[in-house]
């Protein structure tokens, strides 16, 4: 087993803390703000002074356009689309009426098919009453029925 080696140089533990300079005690941050302000107005005039309105490049297409008119009308344009997919308003029919009944000209084949459909429905609407009048019975019938039973002597054995 090896053993660690001593340290050569020892660590030192005792902190030392320097004195507080004497320059901090005569500001405060209202003062530093305020210098701070100052200065960038001061910059701001100079930077002023030494360029002139005149010395700003204008572009020629900036002269040849009313941006913010444009922009403004676009922006109309864009809304009237946006609103016209948000309302639906259908289109009129485009139908064309007839002046005078229509003329039909009835063949063999029309009429026996229509003969067939009007036979069709007829059964249905027999089936249907027939189908409502059965269900309709009340239990009369049958209680008739169940009196008759109890009386006869052929069933007399219950």
């Amino acid at each position: 087993m090896r053993l660690i080696p001593d340290p050569e140089h020892s660590i030192e533990k005792d902190l030392v803390a320097n004195p507080v300079p004497s320059y901090i005690n005569r500001t405060n941050l209202a003062k530093i703000e305020e210098a701070r302000a100052r200065q960038t107005e001061e910059e701001k005039a100079k930077i002023a002074a030494k360029y002139s309105s005149t010395d700003e490049f204008i572009f020629e297409t900036a002269k040849r356009r009313d941006h913010a008119g444009i922009r403004e009308e676009l922006k109309q344009e864009a809304e009237k689309k946006l609103m016209a997919e948000c309302t639906f308003q259908p289109k009129p029919n485009k139908r064309i009426m007839p002046r005078d009944d229509a003329i039909v000209r009835q063949t063999v084949s029309s009429v026996l098919r229509e003969d067939a459909r009007l036979r069709q429905k007829m059964a249905k609407d027999s089936e249907l009453l027939k189908q409502y009048e059965a269900e309709l019975h009340d239990a009369s019938g049958f209680y008739e029925w169940q009196d008759k039973m109890r009386t006869s002597p052929t069933c007399i054995n219950h």
